[in-house]
């Protein structure tokens, strides 16, 4: 029997806008906050994060239908933030991914406690001749 390969047909670029590198790292940091409940102003952070997601799709559904999920999040003391734009893969001049990977730690001294948040997100953006605008996402332990 003949062996099955798969090649990923799209290799990360080699040279990626830095215009889209910089949206992918502001989305993904206005992600962030939303989810986190900075300054426990869950309504401020996703009108934020809507400035990068396209109306209308998975991914703005998906924030808006998760809003009083939010709310659960506690205040935190100290915030550290590691973010960093991995690969953008370019499919046509409408289309890309762009993954992100980061590492937010939250502390809350009173408490003693400390939550760290480690992901890789991928983003599916369409460019609507409008700018970029995320329609989907992924997240990846």
């Amino acid at each position: 029997a003949a062996v099955q390969e798969y090649h990923f047909p799209y290799p990360p670029d080699a040279n990626p806008d830095p215009a889209l590198v910089e949206f992918a790292d502001k989305a993904t940091r206005a992600y962030m906050d939303y989810v986190i409940n900075k300054n426990k102003d869950r309504y401020n952070n996703i009108a934020v994060l809507n400035n990068y997601l396209m109306p209308g799709s998975e991914a703005a559904v998906l924030m808006q239908e998760i809003i009083n999920d939010i709310y659960w999040n506690n205040e935190y003391d100290t915030r550290e933030d590691q973010v960093e734009v991995q690969a953008v893969r370019t499919y046509s001049e409408k289309l890309c991914t762009v993954d992100v990977h980061f590492d937010t730690v939250l502390t809350k001294a009173e408490a003693g406690t400390r939550n760290e948040y480690i992901s890789t997100i991928r983003w599916t953006l369409v460019n609507n001749g409008w700018g970029w605008r995320a329609t989907s996402f992924d997240l990846f332990s």
